[in-house]
């Protein structure tokens, strides 16, 4: 929204015209002296002075306040959003106003609202969001005309004039990516007799290596993991692989990465299943009736150098992504293989899904296995 507005008394175009006309008549009457012709040029001057002060007075009289709810906060991405706007005023009769609005600092816009005094009057704002992500629509001047369309005075108006509105990544239908994604996980581990949470022992076969204490496993030179507390069941990891590089610069690569993970991501906790879900360097976990957390998360990701960095911190810091079921990612780059290859020989891995042009890469991390996701996959139903 525009930090300032200036309050603006202008002709219209008409009233230009109407100003031309008379100065015309002015310049006629200097040379021919006719008394008609002199009282053309008065009432064209006059004509414009009245719609000037009229314009004036409404909106001074008026004081035009709207407001913009949203009745669905968070579309999806390619979705036109309606926002609703609620004029109103004090003028003692029916004002049109027009009300210049824009999404974030995009194009202005224009809608006319006829509104009736007192009861006010509704409006649809049609606003296309084309990006995931948060998005403002703002309402920055309203504009009223005199009858005749001759003078149009601008200002600011009061009320609640924007909202905001997050755009959500697109779902894809399940059987559009590869088959067999959508059961990768694990079975949480649970603590066995005589060991509560929160303690160490050995790896085990099955274990996630999520939970593996890097630090102690250092120290002590074998493989140690946390006792977790009793799980509920069947747990997944998926991580997007959010360095720019993984995608060469391809947005639609990387909307797609997204589009994976959510598509996924739901279809487990619709099953009753924990996610954790890697974001470049956040890591967040979502429990069954954490869907629109998840959403809402994904809505705003942004392509960053988290892939690279992790490869250079090693291990530990690049765990889950080591450790995920499923990494969703553009292609692999030699900073991404550095990353899947650490960790511990002989553990089991996952797959990794690419989201770019081209063939699976040869050559994957050891127990790493590569898929490509087509982009023309449908909404999820």
């Amino acid at each position: 929204m525009s930090a300032r507005v200036r309050v603006r008394l202008l002709p219209t175009p008409r009233g230009w015209g109407v100003l031309a006309l008379g100065g015309a008549a002015a310049v006629a009457w200097a040379v021919l002296r006719l008394r008609e012709v002199l009282l053309l040029a008065a009432l064209c001057a006059a004509a414009l002075l009245v719609a000037l002060v009229w314009a004036a007075l409404a909106l001074a009289w008026a004081r035009p306040s709207v407001r913009l709810t949203a009745p669905v906060p968070t579309p999806t991405v390619g979705e036109t959003s309606t926002v609703l706007v609620q004029a109103h005023h004090r003028f003692p009769a029916l004002l049109p106003l027009t009300l210049a609005w824009r999404v974030d600092e995009g194009a202005r816009r224009t809608a006319r609202i006829d509104a009736p005094s007192g009861r006010g009057a509704q409006a649809e704002l049609r606003a296309p969001l084309g990006r995931r992500g948060r998005h403002t629509v703002s309402a920055d001047r309203v504009t009223v005309e005199d009858r005749l369309g001759l003078a149009r005075m601008t200002a600011r108006p009061a009320g609640r004039s924007s909202v905001d509105l997050v755009v959500l990544p697109r779902v894809l239908g399940i059987e559009a990516l590869p088959m067999g994604a959508g059961g990768e996980g694990a079975e949480a581990a649970r603590p066995g007799a005589g060991e509560p949470a929160g303690n160490l022992r050995d790896y085990r076969a099955g274990d996630a290596l999520r939970l593996v204490h890097w630090k102690q496993t250092a120290r002590q030179g074998r493989l140690l993991v946390n006792i977790p507390e009793a799980g509920s069941g069947r747990r997944h990891t998926i991580a997007l692989v959010t360095a720019a590089e993984a995608y060469a610069g391809r947005d639609e690569a990387f909307e797609l990465a997204v589009s994976v993970v959510a598509t996924l991501s739901l279809e487990w906790l619709g099953r009753g299943e924990d996610v954790t879900v890697g974001l470049g360097a956040r890591t967040l976990a979502f429990r069954p009736g954490d869907a629109d957390r998840l959403m809402l998360a994904l809505a705003e990701v942004m392509p960053d150098g988290g892939a690279a960095e992790a490869a250079e911190r090693g291990p530990e810091s690049g765990a889950v992504l080591v450790d995920a079921d499923v990494a969703v990612a553009g292609s692999l780059t030699q900073g991404l293989r550095r990353t899947l290859d650490a960790g511990f020989p002989g553990l089991p891995r996952g797959l990794l899904l690419l989201t770019g042009p081209g063939a699976a890469p040869a050559g994957m991390p050891a127990g790493w296995r590569a898929e490509m996701v087509a982009s023309g996959g449908g909404d999820g139903a």
